[in-house]
């Protein structure tokens, strides 16, 4: 399970944490979302930093529980999302890098000093409301700080409810189940139907199509 150990840490030296992390980068469709939060060192005892969790261990009912109480022991938190045609244009490693930076960005300025990561590819991020910031990048930092757990549980909520949205303007796809990620039954509507604006064309197999069957517009 996730710990305080090194939020403790720098909390000692009376710098402020900010976690960050994604949750989308491997889907075939939809926005890649990301969260920052700013944990209130005077929660440190709150028993709900004991029950966080990478958000990918937690069940859907249980990580939309924790999202709701984790707004209410931090000092700050914010979302941000990458759409699936800026995606295209990038690419999905610096669609992640910039949807981290937008998160911590819109924290605000003078929110944080220190920010923990999960790992991503492009490193380190370039965030102007803190360009003296301390940026540690972690490997499975999702399982293992608190900070990085409850910006990776935000962040999926959020994107899951985006994901129901778009279910609704396109159900044929199933996006409130599989959440934009490319299961059998999600495959065979590509394959019968073709992509709709949600899809992201750089990924396997849309960009291997020469080309899908029509798309569906909007």
């Amino acid at each position: 399970m996730p710990t305080l150990e090194r939020e403790r840490l720098f909390w000692s030296q009376g710098l402020r944490v900010a976690g960050v992390d994604e949750a989308g980068r491997g889907a075939v469709a939809g926005p890649i979302v990301a969260a920052a939060v700013v944990l209130n060192p005077a929660s440190a005892q709150s028993n709900l930093w004991k029950q966080v969790d990478d958000s990918k261990r937690l069940k859907p009912d249980i990580r939309c529980q924790l999202a709701e109480a984790i707004g209410h022991h931090v000092v700050v938190w914010s979302v941000a999302t990458v759409a699936p045609r800026a995606i295209d244009r990038i690419g999905i490693d610096r669609a992640n890098q910039l949807a981290m930076e937008c998160a911590l960005q819109d924290l605000g300025a003078g929110t944080f000093d220190v920010v923990l990561s999960d790992w991503i590819r492009r490193w380190p991020l370039n965030l102007d409301a803190a360009p003296a910031a301390e940026q540690h990048r972690i490997k499975k930092g999702d399982a293992r700080h608190v900070s990085i757990a409850a910006a990776s549980i935000l962040a999926k909520v959020h994107r899951d409810a985006l994901m129901d949205r778009l279910h609704d303007r396109f159900p044929a796809f199933g996006f409130g189940r599989n959440r934009g990620y490319l299961t059998a039954t999600h495959a065979a509507e590509l394959a019968a139907q073709g992509p709709c604006t949600e899809h992201r064309m750089s990924f396997k197999p849309l960009a291997d199509e020469q080309p899908l069957l029509s798309s569906i517009e909007e």
